[in-house]
């Protein structure tokens, strides 16, 4: 299996992350790395993590702990860089993901949601053990995880 780290954002490595783009026909699916930073500057349950493959980032993850309170934590974004793709990353970092998740005494949930279009991610999510809760939030289908 393909190993990641995630790492926190740095004056070191943001300008790494914030490089990191999916292709031209993804674009629609995720927001840029660059708007999560500043979304994450803004909300302080927002936590930004470069995902890093021999200390290099490969790609961006932000969970939000905005439900931790009722044992929910969300992942907000996900993003593999396009040149990064199609390598293991994307279930290297959701393992990574989860575990980390799990390591919060608080959490119980990880959820997140996708969009209904062609290329949405379900099927990859469904994989890791995601099922669909039956919500939509903000017209994208949510998923949940018990950990």
């Amino acid at each position: 299996m393909t190993e990641v780290k995630l790492e926190k954002v740095t004056l070191d490595n943001y300008r790494d992350v914030v490089r990191l783009k999916v292709s031209p026909e993804q674009e629609e699916l995720v927001g840029s790395n660059l708007w999560s930073l500043a979304e994450a500057y803004v909300a302080d349950y927002a936590r930004p993590f470069a995902i890093c493959s021999e200390g290099k980032p490969v790609g961006f993850a932000m969970l939000s702990l905005e439900d931790i309170s009722e044992g929910v934590v969300w992942v907000w974004r996900l993003l593999i860089g396009h040149e990064f793709q199609r390598n293991g990353y994307g279930s290297a970092a959701m393992h990574a993901i989860i575990e980390h998740i799990s390591s919060m005494p608080e959490a119980s949930k990880i959820r997140l949601s996708h969009g209904q279009q062609k290329g949405a991610a379900g099927p990859f999510y469904e994989a890791l053990g995601f099922t669909y809760t039956g919500e939509i939030d903000h017209g994208e289908r949510v998923m949940e995880l018990g950990v």
